[in-house]
This record gives structure tokens, C-alpha cells and sequence, in this order.
């Protein structure tokens, strides 16, 4: 996790030229650790649009809650993902935000102090990850749903597959369990939402959560290593990609929403009248 303002040059100039802190001393931070391991690296961070210092104070169009990919080429270069699926009730109040009275009234009940101003990614798309082969530059993808992302099934599908098939081999999911407290059965229960994921779109993935739990999960759903949280720890994860294309790649939530649809039906009908000669009334008609 990189905390600060993004890669970008031009938040990263604002906040230097106006002595912001931290000014550009994460992002320094974050090259020279590149550089020293010789591989691309992830990096979770808040991101912002049209930065900028208003009656002395830090302004700006928009924010998210960003994935970053920064490789050799610098941050200038990186990639960014914002998280389009914002968290109910903690990074969003859903309906009430609609009226921003009603949601600063309730916030001073139980949460004076917290704001909902993140915005929503425009769109889910993979990162872009760029390797060396014998055949030249190779580009493989790779999707990074953002915490509570891993237990939304149409984000990560839309991460995962486009129209034309396949989009990223692996799944990276970088997660803040932080807000658990020592509720081990909570981390555990995301941890398990999160492999649904990787059966659905055969796709393995890697989570690495601060406070735990961490691991990987085979394209099967199989948990290949995990690390108990909350404590410090490191895993080597080596996913095996997956060439499958499995049916939620292609009809995604149709047959749960059709399966909704008709449990909605068949409730409601048994609210309806019935005519004394149904037979599932259980009463006889009156033959004469």
C-alpha cells in the first residue's frame, strides 16, 4: 500500500510545490524499490483528477481507491485501475448519498467526521503487465478487484473476460481486512467469497491483505497456500494459468437472475385467489 496521493506527475507536483506532505518521497520510494528487485510491482493507492490547492487547501475533481502496475518504465508509465464497486457503508451509503443532508445528518450520529466522497471507477479493465520472451515484448493481463471486489461475480467477470475472450490470466486482489478488528471468522469468510471468483472464471488468484488473510487459489478453487492474519508474513505463490473457458464467461448472471425471477413468481403466487375447485386448496367441489 502506497500512501499519498497516486503516480501521477501532476498530483505529485502539487502536493511538492506546495510542501504537502508526503510530496513525492512515496513514489520515490516505491521507483527505487522497483529498480532494486527487477520486477513490476503492484501497488494500492488513493489516485486523484485535477488536483489542485484552492483558498490554501487541496482540492479536486475526482478521487478513487486505485490499483497501480509500475514497472521498469517508471510511473509515468504506470497503469491505473480504480475500483468501479465502491463498499456499501464504507465507502458509500447507498441510496442516501443521493441526498447529501440526509447522509451528513446520519453520518454525525454514528460517524462524525467520516465522509463518502470517493468516486466510482469508470470501468473494469486488467492491467497491462509487459514481458520479455524469445519471440519479443509480451503483454499479459492482469485483473486487480480491489477488496470487497473479490465477492462482486460481474466485476470480476468483466475483469477477466471481454467480448473477444480471455482478458487477464490471473486475478490479484488487494484487500484492507483491517476493519475486522480480531474477527477471525470474518477475514476467513472473505477469503472463501473470494475463491467462488476463481472457479466461476477459472482463473487463479492472489490475495494480499494487510492484516490477513493472505494466499492463493488455483484456477479450481483449490487454496494452494494461505497465511492466517492477523500476523506478518510472506508467500511465494506460483499460479498455474488456466486456458478454460468456463459457461459464466459467456451467460454470466442469467441463470441466477432467471432462477430469482422465477422464486419471485412462484411466491407471489401463492398469494393469489384461488378458485374453490383447485385441487391445491385442498377443498372439494360442490358437484351439485
Amino acid at each position: 500500500m502506497l500512501p499519498g496521493v497516486g503516480l501521477e506527475a501532476g498530483s505529485t507536483a502539487v502536493m511538492a510545490e506546495g510542501g504537502w506532505w508526503p510530496g513525492t518521497r512515496f513514489v520515490e520510494l516505491a521507483v527505487d524499490l522497483q529498480r532494486r528487485a527487477g520486477t513490476p510491482l503492484l501497488l494500492g493507492s488513493g489516485s486523484f483528477e485535477g488536483l489542485r490547492v484552492e483558498d490554501e487547501r487541496l482540492a479536486w475533481d475526482s478521487r478513487f481507491n486505485s490499483v497501480y502496475l509500475l514497472d521498469q518504465r517508471g510511473p509515468g508509465s504506470a497503469a491505473r485501475y480504480d475500483k468501479v464497486a465502491l463498499t456499501p457503508f464504507g465507502e458509500r451509503m447507498p441510496y442516501i448519498s443521493a441526498w447529501p443532508w440526509l447522509e451528513e445528518r446520519l453520518l454525525a450520529i454514528g460517524a462524525a467526521g467520516m465522509t463518502f466522497d470517493l468516486d466510482a471507477g469508470r470501468s473494469p479493465s486488467p492491467l497491462p503487465l509487459i514481458w520479455e520472451s524469445d519471440a519479443g515484448p509480451q503483454v499479459t493481463g492482469i485483473a486487480t478487484p480491489i477488496c470487497f471486489e473479490d465477492t462482486v461475480p460481474s466485476v470480476c467477470r468483466r475483469l477477466v473476460w471481454g467480448e473477444d475472450g480471455r482478458t487477464a490470466s490471473v486475478i490479484v486482489n488487494a484487500s484492507n481486512d483491517g476493519w475486522f478488528g480480531d474477527w477471525t471468522p470474518a477475514r476467513s469468510s472473505h477469503f472463501d467469497f473470494a475463491r467462488y471468483r476463481a472457479i466461476e472464471n477459472r482463473t487463479p488468484m492472489v490475495r494480499v491483505v494487510n492484516t490477513g488473510e493472505s494466499g492463493w487459489i488455483d484456477s479450481d478453487g483449490r487454496v494452494k497456500d494461505r497465511v492466517p492474519g492477523p500476523e506478518g508474513a510472506w508467500l511465494l505463490a506460483e499460479p498455474r494459468l488456466d486456458d478454460r473457458r468456463p459457461i459464466y464467461a459467456v451467460v454470466g448472471d442469467l441463470p441466477a437472475i432467471g432462477w430469482s425471477l422465477i422464486l419471485l413468481l412462484l411466491t407471489v403466487s401463492t398469494f393469489l385467489p384461488r378458485s374453490p375447485d383447485d385441487p391445491s386448496t385442498g377443498e372439494a367441489a360442490d358437484a351439485s
